[in-house]
């Protein structure tokens, strides 16, 4: 009898491990098996620190208060009296068992925080490996502030972090490629590399605009000024609006009186208010002027006013306008240019999951109703689209022209290719949404945790996108409530925050997962993907650090044990092996009935013994390692092994 592998696959657990195709794991950890081999993936590379110079507790703590603190004598072995341990010595320390110290060394031993174990008066131990003996300080701290420190994101290599749950949208307009939009901090905001990096790194992003123009407020005041002629009076009014650096231009203000303008007569307007605050980066105003007594006419603009600049006409200063107002001789003949930005108010200011759909559209949400901005106008989001939902919002996600919105009950669909045709419809499922960071926006549709699996929502269908993976009872076990999903690399990594453990799968062809674990001890904090590349947060003991997924040149160690398979009488298996492309680093195991028989290091394709004089009923296969393995087959004999390939 012969058992052989090949293809390799990944882990059904639905499936009864003894029922599983000979091609199917039961544990696939670390490894990429897409060409049917198993391949190790590789590991993760350190980019930068999360923590802000401050070391951080197992709770994700900033130490930012120094409380107490002390000299250090001398380091001894202290591994006789208890094992694995080193004795300091500090005169008069007054620290406590259970105590975390915060060591700083000359030799660069024993640095870091250390929970310390009282001797007496003078002594204290720590766990640590002796090395050698020098001197140092130790010191106290107080924990004040949670690090969320899973929000981030990478702006042309600057890492920008957030302690809420932030969603960032990279600017679509054309010379704007280093503008971003985001929710979740306060109100809607924008800025750029510039504006974000313009004070220390710890702070990013430092600086920002608000996404969105209030409207002036008050309408203007009009006057005749001259005398004119009795033939053909125009009745006017005017608005005016203002204007960013960035050619944003508000919603405009109240419309002042109609006033009566007759030939050779002009217009005195006053009442012009400067909006304060950096924030909203006004670079100037424009007065718009209209036919009232035209019920087709537009308001036209007459004049553009810009701060800082010279205050000869028409080339005013907002800022002096507030006190010396503006003259209007213009003929509404010579006109051209409309007032196009009636409606355009600003976002809601507890907007969040701010999301680009179709047509240079961003949506978000507020409360209970979807918010989207006039395509290509990032800053302007009239109240006419606003459409409502019922449920509380959790997250949200896009897929080609479809906008999903997840909440604790049914999710909801909206589709079309402008917000004003767009309205939010029920889907008849009952799957909540159970993890706002386990929504995952892709390619082929919007992946999230319900009750039952990972549900999966597109234009050509609503599926358990897991059902042939978990079981509901499987499913049920995870920490559904702790996922957090994020598409890379056309897969669907689904993480377990504050563990060390995940899975992926294709979103593709969901038959199978692969298991993902960090060594101890790190653990998932959160994640980002930025442009082709994947970055995870991850806490390693007392710091927080972002590491790009898959960046190192080394390999993770994988490994991939068989499916059960059962002989239907007890046997003995006598001989096997294992093909692969290296054996450098190659580990053979064999299970006996649930238990290892064999651990085996593998050095070439030829046949090994495996061990006799016993029989059992079941086995399965398993390699540990970095080197590609193609091939893992196991015999009754070594004749049947050899002549069978």
């Amino acid at each position: 009898m012969k058992i052989g592998v090949r293809p390799f696959s990944g882990r059904v657990p639905i499936i009864a491990d003894k029922n599983l195709q000979p091609y199917s794991a039961t544990v696939a950890k670390n490894c990429d098996l897409e060409e049917g081999k198993i391949k190790p993936i590789k590991d993760i590379l350190y980019d930068s620190d999360l923590s802000g110079g401050y070391v951080i507790d197992s709770t994700g703590a900033y130490v930012v208060e120094e409380l107490d603190t002390g000299s250090i004598t001398a380091f001894a072995d202290y591994s006789g009296t208890v094992a694995g341990t080193v004795k300091a010595t500090s005169a008069g320390h007054g620290l406590n068992t259970g105590d975390d110290v915060d060591q700083d060394t000359v030799s660069g031993d024993f640095e870091g925080i250390y929970s310390i174990t009282k001797i007496d008066a003078d002594n204290y131990y720590f766990t640590a490996t002796w090395t050698a003996t020098t001197t140092g300080t130790w010191r106290t701290f107080d924990y004040l502030i949670a690090a969320s420190a899973g929000y981030f994101y990478n702006l042309n290599g600057n890492w920008l972090k957030w302690q809420d749950p932030v969603h960032v949208v990279q600017s679509f307009l054309d010379g704007a490629s280093d503008r971003i939009y985001y929710s979740g901090d306060g109100y809607p905001k924008q800025t750029t590399e510039t504006l974000a990096t313009s004070g220390d790194e710890e702070g990013w992003p430092t600086d920002y605009y608000t996404l969105g123009i209030p409207a002036p407020t008050t309408a203007l005041s009009v006057a005749i000024n001259g005398t004119g002629t009795t033939t053909a009076p125009q009745d006017v009014s005017y608005v005016y609006t203002y204007v960013t650096s960035y050619g944003e231009e508000s919603a405009p203000s109240p419309p002042s009186e109609n006033i009566s303008v007759a030939t050779g007569e002009s217009v005195d307007i006053s009442g012009f208010v400067a909006l304060s605050g950096s924030i909203y980066n006004i670079a100037g105003a424009r007065v718009y002027k209209l036919n009232a007594g035209n019920s087709l006419a537009d308001y036209e603009l007459i004049v553009e006013l810009t701060i800082n600049s010279s205050t000869e006409e028409p080339d005013y200063d907002i800022d002096d306008l507030e006190t010396y107002g503006a003259n209007d001789d213009t003929d509404l003949d010579d006109l051209e240019d409309s007032l196009e930005t009636e409606g355009f108010l600003e976002p809601p200011s507890d907007l969040e999951f701010l999301s680009l759909i179709a047509n240079g559209t961003l949506a978000g949400i507020s409360g209970n109703y979807m918010c989207m901005c006039e395509p290509y106008y990032p800053y302007a989001w009239p109240i006419e689209y606003r459409k409502s939902f019922s449920g509380t919002f959790v997250a949200a996600g896009s897929y080609d022209e479809n906008y999903y919105i997840l909440t604790d009950r049914k999710p909801w669909q909206a589709t079309g290719y402008h917000p004003s045709s767009i309205t939010p419809r029920v889907i008849e499922k009952n799957w909540p949404c159970l993890s706002a960071q386990g929504a995952v926006s892709t390619d082929v549709g919007v992946f999230y945790p319900t009750v039952e699996g990972m549900a999966k929502l597109s234009a050509t269908e609503n599926i358990i996108a897991t059902a042939a993976i978990f079981s509901k009872q499987q499913w049920e076990a995870l920490d559904r409530a702790n996922m957090m999903s994020f598409y890379w690399g056309g897969r669907v990594y689904v993480l377990i925050k504050y563990t060390n453990s995940g899975f992926w799968f294709d979103p593709l062809n969901p038959t199978s997962v692969m298991n993902i674990e960090l060594p101890s001890p790190y653990v998932f904090w959160g994640g980002s993907v930025a442009g082709e590349d994947f970055y995870v947060v991850i806490k390693n003991e007392l710091a927080i650090s972002i590491y790009e997924w898959e960046g190192a040149s080394t390999d993770m160690t994988f490994t991939w044990w068989s499916k059960e398979f059962w002989f239907g009488r007890d046997m003995n298996l006598s001989a096997a092996r294992v093909v692969a492309e290296s054996y450098d680093d190659l580990t053979f195991m064999l299970e006996c009935d649930g238990t290892t028989e064999l651990t085996k290091s593998i050095t070439s394709s030829g046949v090994f013994r495996l061990p006799s004089g016993f029989k059992y009923g079941y086995v399965r296969l398993g390699v540990t390692g970095t080197d590609v393995v193609e091939i893992m087959a196991a015999a009754t004999s070594v004749k049947e092994l050899i002549e069978n390939g």
